[in-house]
């Protein structure tokens, strides 16, 4: 059986790593927008930890040094780390794990996380969720919201992509 940090919850521990205190974080361009990143596991006392932009990067694995501390045996000391990355986004990254970081079933190095991804650390299972904040879409200026065009048929919108 998995255990978080001698029973008390993954949010607890890390809260009590990164701090509460929130820094002030530049607002996004384009669609890198600040966002929340929920894991969801059976494993968290609450179901889920929720990690803010102002938490990153924050590191992963079973040593009392990581800031998310998960008692797998599988899982190396400092397993991975979540980050943003230049573009804004929330990416994962190997930090030379004995045993494989696995996102949606293929090895992965670095990788820019969605929501629906899952996560393979060890024997620990996360589901990852990615919300946008409600400031950094206030924040935004009619120049950076995404134009949406109708499609020339009428029939729908097309897709927007950041870039």
């Amino acid at each position: 059986m998995l255990a978080c940090h001698g029973g008390r919850s993954a949010q607890k521990v890390a809260s009590e790593r990164l701090g509460l205190a929130r820094k002030p974080v530049a607002s996004g361009r384009g669609c890198g927008l600040m966002t929340r990143l929920r894991l969801k596991s059976a494993l968290f006392t609450d179901g889920q930890i929720e990690l803010e932009i102002s938490d990153l990067p924050a590191t992963i694995g079973r040593s009392p040094r990581s800031d998310i501390v998960i008692h797998d045996l599988q899982m190396s000391r400092v397993h991975a780390e979540f980050r943003l990355n230049a573009r804004g986004e929330i990416e994962l990254v190997d930090r030379d794990s004995t045993n494989l970081t696995i996102v949606n079933q293929q090895e992965v190095r670095t990788c820019v996380l969605k929501t629906g991804d899952q996560i393979l650390l060890g024997e620990t299972e996360l589901l990852v969720e990615l919300d946008a904040s409600a400031a950094a879409i206030h924040e935004q200026t009619t120049r950076e919201i995404p134009v949406i065009e109708p499609l020339a048929d009428g029939g729908g919108v097309a897709d927007v992509t950041c870039g």
